[in-house]
């Protein structure tokens, strides 16, 4: 017989609002506790790889 793993969700933090000019966000996360990497880190590292492609297919462009 089979067994199946399940994943338990990891429960989201509670909701709330944020206001930026006239627009309200309702903001909510939820985390990984095996992440290897804060939220900042991946968004950096992102970046860092899409410049990387742009300038290896040549289309970096000029900075003034």
């Amino acid at each position: 017989m089979n067994e199946i793993a399940v994943k338990q969700a990891v429960p989201m933090a509670a909701p709330y609002q944020r206001k930026i000019g006239k627009v309200i966000f309702q903001v909510s996360a939820f985390g990984n506790p095996q992440a290897k990497e804060t939220g900042q880190e991946m968004i950096l590292r992102m970046l860092e790889n899409k410049l990387s492609f742009e300038k290896r297919d040549g289309k970096e462009e000029a900075c003034a």
